[in-house]
């Protein structure tokens, strides 16, 4: 708000309150100051926006994921990054806004961890690499040695076809998400 500059004016398009709305954003603090600056609020019916977060980045925007969204509109978004007061923001309000959803969502996730077995037990320092089966440390969260991590690294697409169980190295259907075959993953 501090960098506003007298004589420009920036416009910002909302959508219009209703009734299932809990309180009118327009009467914030920070919007009536940068009206009072000189910002001109234009409100839309049927506006709505989209929020997309993790822990690493948020994105605030009105862009579908869709290809037809990338294709046929013209879309604007705002890019948050960890770290930053509008990623913690964003996460904070999806927190207080979505409370009730993501308690019944916890209350369905499953038991924490599930036992280990004697085999993975007896293998708790020895794994291999996914891609390429080399041996390195069983860690499910880095299934991959620092050579294919650096190869994976450049697409970073968790979802990738590999090759082998992380725990006991045989060929099997693997990815970075999902790097035990079934029967070390129910073992």
């Amino acid at each position: 708000m501090d960098q506003f500059h007298a004589g420009g004016w920036i416009s910002f398009r909302a959508a219009e309150a209703d009734s299932s709305v809990k309180r009118d954003m327009t009467q914030s603090p920070a919007i009536i100051e940068l009206v009072a600056k000189g910002m001109h609020l234009l409100q839309s019916k049927d506006l709505h926006a989209k929020v997309y977060a993790s822990e690493k980045a948020s994105l605030v925007t009105s862009l579908n994921l869709l290809e037809s969204s990338f294709n046929n509109s013209i879309e604007v978004g705002v890019w948050f990054t960890a770290g930053s007061s509008g990623h913690s923001q964003v996460l904070g309000f999806l927190r207080t806004e979505l409370k009730d959803q993501i308690s019944d969502l916890e209350s369905q996730r499953p038991a924490q961890k599930r036992e280990r077995s004697k085999k993975r037990a007896a293998q708790e320092t020895e794994a291999s690499c996914i891609r390429c089966g080399t041996c390195i440390k069983l860690n499910e969260d880095r299934p991959l040695c620092r050579e294919c991590y650096g190869k994976w690294k450049v697409y970073e697409n968790p979802d990738y076809d590999e090759n082998y169980c992380h725990a006991c190295g045989d060929d099997a259907d693997t990815t970075v998400a999902k790097p035990l075959c079934e029967d070390c993953f129910y073992s």
